[in-house]
């Protein structure tokens, strides 16, 4: 398993709670909840001022009409983006108005908004109007999630759900949410676009960076705008160091594109999929000094990555 940021496994954690799989804990979506939306804006206007927010992660349980805005913390939180979240409290509706919440009358919608952290949050100054919880991982006893004292939430269903005990030995959920714009996202970000081009090259014969983008991120049509083309931008640059490295020579052959032979594009498949490795790393050597946005490629998963 490649190796992510914290964040991307935090994002990971609440898409897997709210699924129904063998290997994780499916406790919101046992009550209902869905994942609406990944990592989109929403703008509070009102007497109060002009803000933004820009929550995580937004589920929702349609039949009582309430969701849980999620913002996945590091180990510290800001006051000023508290400050902005607390003015949700009177404009839920804007969920629903700006469309990252569906299938709910806008007038019903309530809503609990939720920090997250693998750290403690629980010495931060948190108004308790806050949910907060803690992701515990212990190499020994497995994943704990805890709701912190004082921080309770106030759907009633989803309170009664905590602590979740994971069983020892399940490996932390990655499929969901693979990989993001953070540096250590970044080998997990190559090795799934790497292995998404050899696929769609074999399958599909053609491609483009939105193929790549929809066929290796299952959350794809979930995702902000502005992430989306976070992520576009630098699938492209990735895909581009990729056919440099030498894999354009081989792209070809194993479409098949003409005169196909299946032996032929086999062998070929399995020449390529021998180096990944090898395509993989020279990405990687070459993309602190390629076309790319340092600022972000360079820094690990920080609260000031998602906000204004």
């Amino acid at each position: 398993m490649r190796e992510l940021s914290w964040h991307t496994h935090q994002i990971n954690l609440w898409i897997a709670l709210s699924k129904f799989q063998p290997t994780f804990s499916t406790t919101l979506g046992e009550i209902g909840y869905e994942c609406d939306v990944i990592e989109e804006r929403l703008y509070l206007h009102d007497g109060d001022g002009n803000d933004i927010i820009h929550p995580d992660v937004v589920l929702t349980e349609s039949e009582d009409s309430h969701s849980l805005v999620v913002d996945c913390k590091s180990e510290e939180v800001d006051p000023d983006q508290l400050r902005r979240y607390l003015r949700l409290n009177e404009n839920e509706d804007q969920l629903v108005i700006q469309g990252l919440v569906n299938d709910v009358e806008s007038d019903n919608l309530t809503a609990d908004t939720v920090l997250s952290s693998f750290s403690e949050l629980s010495g931060e100054d948190v108004l308790d109007e806050f949910a907060i919880v803690h992701f515990d991982q212990d190499p020994y006893s497995g994943l704990a999630i805890w709701n912190l004292d004082g921080h309770e939430f106030e759907d009633k269903d989803v309170k009664e759900q905590f602590p979740i005990n994971i069983k020892p030995s399940e490996p932390l959920p990655t499929g969901h949410y693979p990989f993001d714009i953070y540096e250590a996202d970044k080998e997990a970000m190559v090795s799934n676009i790497f292995s998404t081009v050899i696929s769609l090259s074999m399958k599909e014969g053609e491609l483009s960076i939105d193929d790549i983008l929809d066929h290796s991120h299952p959350y794809w049509d979930k995702l902000g705008q502005g992430k989306r083309d976070e992520l576009r931008d630098r699938v492209e640059i990735i895909y581009l160091e990729l056919l440099n490295s030498g894999l354009n020579e081989y792209l070809e052959k194993i479409a098949g594109t003409e005169g196909r032979e299946w032996r032929r594009t086999s062998k070929t498949i399995q020449a390529v999929q021998r180096e990944t490795d090898y395509y993989v790393n020279e990405v990687l050597e070459e993309l602190p000094q390629a076309r790319l946005d340092h600022d972000a490629w360079s820094s690990e998963s920080s609260d000031e990555d998602n906000e204004e």
